[in-house]
């Protein structure tokens, strides 16, 4: 993560002024300020704006205040919110004063700051801790009784502010929001307040609650047994919030959202199927578009060019409406993760998910929207099917979550150990016409740790293998040139499967090749081996284009045809020889991974003394038999993840006499040895004796188990 700070947060704060309107919600507004100013009675009366929690009441009481400052009597307007004062008093006081100290800034209201403030002295002494007590039936009648066995002083107050008023030529509108975030005796205390103390005339109390936890309170608190029916009785006018207009949330989601990061290209066919089928039906006020906008801002600031963005959007509206999916997806991956194989379908049940999607009751076919658009896997197993004709290469370039390479970034705030990032992926490509350039990386990232066990210089083969279609065709000399100059080190460092890098390697040139006109084609080649210093890779790859030309080697021809021509091949096989020469000259020749390869090719195609001389000298001067025979070997794997050592003692033969073998290894001490020299024996008897017992001990196969 960089040390830069994020985009801003959008705050879960109401709009101030309709002009601001994007929901539609000014012209509810506007309507219910003509109720308030010109058709409500004058004697008291209550309003309720009902609506769920984020669904913008708030935003409307703003909106209203907005409208009443330009009616032609202005009215004055109160605003109380008492969930500021929850569990930090008595609430009645609170209003009372509240009331009076808006009402004196406001003409029209001599002294009656001072009438409200001794109310609520003289109702501090009443003991309203008992009303929540009080049976269903008595209702808020209970009240006037209680506060007339509190003496005259209360009545008298109360008259005097009802009196001064009633004179008032001036409406007040009582605007009170949150009621429904106080507690249940709160509640029940706050529309006491409202019936049966602050019932005072030229007074419109403008409420705003989600009904149904209002409800809940009065049935829980005051033991109302119809808690609807008793709301009715307070509220003389309920208003639903209406829903917001058409496209509008949709809107305000899709211009929050943050921008799709780095030069991420979005497949848009999957981006509106995802939002139509999943993510917008789940929205339902402006709050949830908030929540989803700012949970999805976190997360591409940290790892946004890492994930593919559809299937980032998609996770973390699973994170904000349906935790347990998520949670699920983090917990058990392999659940998620490929694709559903086809011998599946005539064996196994496939998974339902009715673990995680049978309790989702309305939202079921939405998750399940979300999840097929994100992994193949569930669509094959709820659909009974198989997608293996998936490009999962494809899948691994654009991060996609449902590639199992990928999927542990999206639960992280950075990208896995040793992994190559997006952003370092393409600072290297932005120089991957340098040839020095992209050398001294590789070799830099053969020091450091990689995935799996090899380096990051191997990370990086692959991942630039999943990339060759971004490639610009003035890259692909410098791209060459530097994989020849570390190819073998890439194999001699592999962890297991030296041909699995070998294939990653040859298969990254070839289809680079084929992008580039026949007639440059050789010329690439030919310039990187010369740059480069790796004969096996050259030997290698030279050997694969020939085998393209073979009538029983189908497999390894390209659909256009062979590479390159059988001319052109040929003169590559000098190319090859110069390489083997120069690294016998350098004394670089014995580091070469597979020796068998360079030597045969060395011989086979150049001078046919000059290979068998380099293994005489070194075998009296540079290297032991021991090590001769390990520098011959050739490796498999077992499950890929056992390394197997195995050798023809035939490719031994072909340069060192049998019988010398054989009187050499017959004159060892084996007991003298280290455990490794004597694995390197027992590895050329063992080959021996297959060859004894009819099998091929040039075939992996036959050594797999041993």
């Amino acid at each position: 993560m960089s040390g830069e700070s994020g985009p801003e947060l959008q705050g879960d704060r109401p709009l101030e002024s309709s002009g601001n309107d994007r929901l539609g919600y000014s012209h509810f507004a506007e309507n219910l300020a003509d109720t308030v100013t010109s058709r409500a009675p004058t004697d008291g009366y209550t309003i309720g704006v009902y609506g769920p929690w984020g669904s913008g009441k708030s935003t409307i009481l703003n909106f209203l205040e907005d409208e009443l400052e330009d009616v032609n009597s202005i009215p004055a307007v109160v605003r109380f919110n008492p969930w500021w004062f929850s569990g930090r008093g008595d609430l009645v006081e609170k209003f009372l004063t509240e009331m009076g100290a808006q009402l004196e800034s406001q003409d029209g209201f001599p002294d009656l700051r001072s009438d409200l403030a001794n109310l609520s002295s003289a109702l501090s002494n009443v003991p309203f801790s008992a009303i929540t007590g009080v049976p269903a039936e008595q209702g808020f009648d209970a009240i006037h009784q209680l506060l007339q066995q509190e003496g005259e002083s209360v009545d008298e107050l109360k008259n005097s502010v009802h009196e001064k008023l009633e004179a008032s030529d001036r409406q007040i509108i009582c605007i009170i929001d949150d009621v429904d975030r106080l507690t249940p005796r709160e509640i029940t205390l706050m529309f006491q307040l409202i019936k049966s103390i602050a019932d005072f005339p030229n007074v419109i109390y403008v409420l705003a609650f989600e009904q149904e936890v209002i409800v809940n309170a009065l049935e829980k608190e005051a033991n109302f047994r119809d808690g609807k029916r008793y709301l009715q009785k307070i509220v003389q006018l309920p208003l639903h919030i209406p829903e917001p207009k058409s496209g509008s949330l949709e809107s305000l989601f899709l211009d929050q959202l943050p921008e799709v990061p780095g030069e991420q290209l979005v497949d848009t066919e999957r981006w509106e199927s995802l939002l139509r089928t999943g993510i917008l039906p789940l929205l339902d006020t402006p709050r949830e578009v908030i929540r989803l906008t700012n949970t999805i801002d976190v997360m591409a600031a940290s790892v946004g060019e890492e994930v593919n963005y559809t299937d980032l959007v998609g996770l973390e509206a699973l994170r904000v409406f349906h935790e347990e999916v998520y949670a699920e997806i983090k917990a058990s991956p392999e659940r998620f993760v490929g694709h559903r194989k086809p011998r599946l379908r005539r064996s196994d049940d496939p998974d339902d998910y009715n673990d995680i999607l049978g309790d989702l009751e309305s939202d079921r076919e939405l998750v399940e929207n979300i999840l097929k658009e994100l992994f193949p896997m569930v669509k094959d197993n709820l659909l009974n099917r198989s997608s293996g004709f998936e490009n999962w290469d494809q899948m691994r370039v654009e991060n996609r979550i449902c590639h199992r390479d990928r999927i542990s970034v999206y639960f992280r705030l950075n990208i896995p150990d040793g992994e190559i990032s997006s952003t370092e992926m393409g600072a290297i490509l932005s120089k991957s016409d340098d040839v020095d350039f992209l050398e001294a990386k590789i070799r830099e990232m053969l020091d450091e740790e990689g995935v799996t066990g090899n380096s990051k210089a191997h990370t990086f083969i692959k991942r630039l293998g999943d990339r060759t279609a971004e490639l610009q065709e003035s890259e692909y000399q410098a791209i060459v040139s530097a994989i020849f100059a570390t190819g073998d080190e890439l194999i001699n460092t592999a962890v297991l499967n030296r041909n699995k890098e070998i294939y990653q390697m040859s298969q990254l040139i070839q289809d680079i090749l084929r992008d580039v006109d026949k007639e440059d084609r050789t010329e690439i080649i030919s310039e990187g081996i010369h740059y480069g210093t790796s004969p096996y890779l050259a030997s290698h790859f030279v050997n694969s284009l020939l085998r393209q030309h073979e009538e029983d080697e189908g497999d390894d021809v390209p659909a256009g045809g062979p590479l390159l021509e059988m001319e052109e091949i040929e003169a590559l096989k000098s190319t090859v020889v110069e390489s083997i020469n120069e690294a016998a000259e350098s004394g670089s020749l014995v580091d070469t991974p597979q020796l068998k390869e360079p030597l045969k090719c060395w011989r086979d195609w150049g001078d046919t003394e000059a290979p068998q001389e380099w293994v005489n000298q070194g075998l009296d001067e540079e290297f032991d038999l021991i090590e001769f025979i390990d520098m011959m070997s050739s490796t498999t794997t077992v499950n890929w993840t056992r390394p197997v050592f195995y050798v023809d003692p035939r490719w031994i033969h072909e340069w060192v006499d049998e019988d010398y073998i054989e009187k050499k290894l017959n004159d060892m001490n084996r007991s003298s040895l280290d455990e490794e020299v004597n694995m390197i024996i027992e590895r050329y008897e063992t080959g021996k004796q297959k060859l004894k017992d009819g099998q091929d001990p040039s075939k992996p196969g036959s050594w797999v188990g041993f």
